[in-house]
């Protein structure tokens, strides 16, 4: 591919460089090249094209474009995402911060975006938008909001819909999906019907009202009230996975030690229930793990990798009956590992292109599926609550 473009550029009559834009325009370079490589820019680059012209800013903002840039860059443009705490004023804060490559395969890490508001819950799910529960600065009422890290947006979901009772209750769960047809996104918000703070409600019995909102490129709907409800409380502090236009929760156990028990899942886009039986003999402890699997709904089950020095993953199939049914299809090695570390905890975050990564200890590790080894990628640059995936993308929340 003709790299003449990146190279001394050319001047104008005032002894000022042309912008690049303009300098392959001249050239008369195809549109499609033109756009296959604007395509495989950072978003921050991109934003920037925009300015140079009426022509640009119109292609750069065309549905088609951004469905160009959402395809390559869901595939080949992950990010990694902290949510860090700023020990001097106890606050919490998210801190997006992606790893890189140099030319010469090393991996480096770099700040990109800070939110100035009190973060209580993270979730990012490999979407180019994440979701979070927290609050304004100048007060402590739970409110769920929206940011792009690429264009440093963040938004606020409207937080008196009379469904929800925002100001009375506490979010008893949410979660995002995207409807790949429609190219929307929906954010689900799981409510209390009623709630005692004094009294832990029966997680078998409980019912939880369910209302969505819809986003699209440069706007938002308003809250919509689901008819089916809720029959089982899901574990709030646990982030949802969303596979196949479907929301995956964790059911709630008051007892760390107890079998896993339920999963609760709520299509998308038929806006529908479902109780599902875990995986036998799962146990939870905090180290077991609703995971994305070469897009099936995966257990990843890390309770005993210090006494097995294994984790396995265990996979939501369906027979040619229309039956589902739970198989252990991997098991990854954690040979060599240290048993402390293992002890205090090994998590999955996310699955693609053959490789699993992990947190372990401080540390950022991936596991080739094919080669069956481990890589040690990059050490924590801080004390971080959670962590987690997401893509670059132009998704406006038309907060300017």
């Amino acid at each position: 591919m003709q790299t003449s473009f990146i190279k001394r550029p050319r001047m104008n009559t005032t002894g000022t460089a042309l912008p690049r834009f303009q300098a392959i325009k001249e050239k008369s370079m195809p549109n499609d090249v033109v756009l296959d490589i604007l395509k495989r820019l950072p978003v921050k680059s991109i934003l920037r094209f925009k300015l140079l012209s009426k022509e640009c800013c119109s292609t750069i903002s065309s549905p088609f474009f951004h469905e160009m840039h959402h395809e390559k860059s869901s595939k080949n443009n992950l990010r990694l995402l902290f949510q860090d705490k700023d020990q001097q004023d106890r606050k919490v804060v998210t801190s997006c911060r992606w790893v890189t490559t140099d030319i010469e395969g090393n991996r480096r890490i770099s700040a990109d975006f800070v939110t100035n508001c009190r973060v209580y819950n993270i979730i990012a799910s490999g979407f180019g938008l994440i979701c979070f529960s927290g609050s304004n600065n100048n007060n402590h009422k739970q409110l769920i909001f929206v940011c792009n890290p690429s264009t440093k947006e963040v938004i606020a979901l409207p937080s008196d819909p009379s469904s929800s009772m925002f100001s009375k209750y506490p979010i008893a769960g949410f979660g995002m999906g995207y409807d790949a047809a429609t190219k929307v996104y929906k954010v689900v918000h799981l409510f209390y019907t009623n709630y005692n703070p004094c009294s832990i409600p029966d997680h078998q019995t409980c019912d939880l009202g369910c209302e969505v909102i819809e986003l699209t490129n440069g706007s938002h709907g308003a809250w919509r009230v689901v008819q089916e409800k809720c029959h089982i409380q899901v574990n709030r502090y646990s982030s949802p996975v969303f596979v196949n236009e479907t929301l995956y929760w964790k059911a709630n156990n008051h007892s760390r030690m107890e079998k896993l028990g339920y999963i609760v899942s709520f299509n998308v886009k038929k806006e529908e229930f479902q109780i599902l039986d875990s995986p036998e003999d799962c146990l939870v402890r905090d180290k077991t793990f609703l995971i994305d699997f070469e897009g099936k709904l995966a257990v990843a089950d890390a309770s005993r990798t210090h006494i097995t020095f294994g984790m396995e993953i265990i996979v939501l199939q369906k027979d040619h009956e229309e039956n589902w049914f739970w198989e252990k299809v991997y098991r990854v090695s954690t040979r060599g590992l240290s048993q402390l570390d293992l002890l205090l905890g090994l998590k999955p975050i996310n699955v693609k292109n053959g490789e699993i990564l992990m947190h372990l200890s401080g540390y950022f590790l991936a596991y080739n599926i094919e080669k069956t080894c481990i890589q040690w990628l990059l050490e924590a640059p801080m004390p971080f609550v959670s962590s987690g995936i997401f893509y670059e993308s132009l998704f406006s929340l038309g907060s300017a």
